[in-house]
């Protein structure tokens, strides 16, 4: 299996709410040989990194459990919830894994010694 990092600007994101993205390359959007991540682009490189590593951890978990791309993106396209983030929806498909990957991407963070509420700021500011 390969899995491709990209950074993108953030208005080239499949949709709306966004700073990372997974899905396999091909017509089998569930599974594949080559995972595709498209990371939005920040300024400091260790953001984007932050976010590419959640987006790993996520997809990961999610993989190991069953739950396919199909479920996350049928979600995810069509959110109209009150969550700033799409995962803290206690209805989101991943949402236990988007909150495993949000705990590691905050202790990867604080080894950048990078302010969580800063980051956090920055990635909000994407939209």
């Amino acid at each position: 299996m390969k899995i491709f990092i990209e950074t993108i600007p953030h208005k080239e994101q499949r949709y709306v709410g966004t700073p990372g993205d997974y899905f396999y390359e091909g017509d089998n959007i569930n599974d594949g040989d080559t995972l595709l991540m498209k990371i939005s682009k920040f300024d400091d490189w260790r953001m984007g990194f932050l976010v590419a590593l959640h987006e790993l951890i996520e997809w990961a978990l999610a993989k190991d459990r069953g739950i396919t791309i199909e479920q996350i993106d049928e979600f995810d396209m069509n959110y109209k919830g009150d969550y700033d983030e799409m995962g803290n929806d206690p209805a989101c498909p991943i949402h236990r894994e988007h909150v495993f990957a949000n705990n590691i991407e905050a202790m990867m963070c604080h080894e950048f010694g990078i302010n969580w509420d800063f980051y956090d700021k920055k990635v909000m500011e994407l939209e």
